[in-house]
């Protein structure tokens, strides 16, 4: 028997790399103590951004407080958003977190890279935007200019592009896939240190350029010049990741 006004059936389906993300997604959430401790600097943003409509006045005191350090008003609002940001750090500790499952992950017909990018994303996805939606409303409240804020948006997403491949390639080289629970992974593993610590590593360098250039050059494109040198340290992190990812890949075991 057939039917004239059947209809065919629609399959759906989505991209590997964002397949891989979701996944990520329900593994940060289903373990609190990952998501407490990488996602706790997501909270700090949140609660900035929003509490600077109630709190402004606390808020310019607490931040004036470190007046001495003779920064724009505007970098000590970036540097909070930028320490909150780092401490999103879930490359460095992604791939331990398979654990006993990895061996399914490493025989997927799926390049190395592709997990790793999607990794990476992750990352990016999940820590970016939360730190845009903040800064809009701390640029908002604090009448910051449209290129101060588009400086200030652009270092943040080199920050997170840069320190989410440091973080990919230190758990390639320093992964703990045997554990007994999450937490020695999450808050006792080399890999985890070694990526916080990229963090701040970058935010260093950045300062000694912002440094060099502040009598030189007004702070947005002082800040974009520090944008510009993460995302050239993303693309010689990138190239790096590309080189060793198949071989360091096989070696965890």
């Amino acid at each position: 028997r057939t039917k004239t006004n059947g209809k065919p059936v629609k399959s759906k389906q989505s991209s590997i790399t964002w397949t891989i993300i979701k996944k990520e997604f329900r593994k940060f959430i289903s373990v609190p103590i990952y998501a407490i401790n990488a996602g706790f600097g997501l909270l700090l943003m949140v609660v900035m951004g929003i509490g600077s409509f109630f709190f402004k006045d606390d808020l310019t005191a607490l931040l004036s407080g470190f007046s001495s350090i003779d920064f724009q008003f505007e970098i000590l609002i970036l540097l909070v958003l930028a320490f909150c940001l780092i401490m999103l750090y879930t490359p460095a500790i992604s791939l331990s977190l398979e654990g006993k499952n990895f061996w399914i992950i490493k025989s997927l017909p799926l390049p190395p890279l592709t997990i790793m990018n999607a990794k990476m994303l992750f990352n990016i996805v999940l820590g970016l935007p939360v730190a845009l939606f903040s800064l809009t409303l701390l640029c908002i409240n604090f009448e910051i200019g449209v290129l101060g804020f588009v400086a200030m948006a652009g270092y943040l997403a080199g920050l997170s592009f840069a320190t989410s491949v440091m973080g990919s390639i230190t758990n390639l080289y320093f992964p703990k896939i045997h554990y007994v629970n999450e937490t020695e992974v999450v808050k006792q593993s080399v890999g985890g240190l070694i990526g916080i610590f990229c963090g701040f590593g970058l935010l260093a360098i950045n300062g000694v350029i912002f440094y060099q250039l502040i009598n030189h050059v007004s702070w947005e494109v002082n800040l974009l010049v520090n944008a510009l040198t993460l995302f050239v340290l993303f693309s010689a992190g990138y190239f790096w990741l590309q080189r060793v990812v198949d071989r360091q890949f096989q070696k965890i075991s």
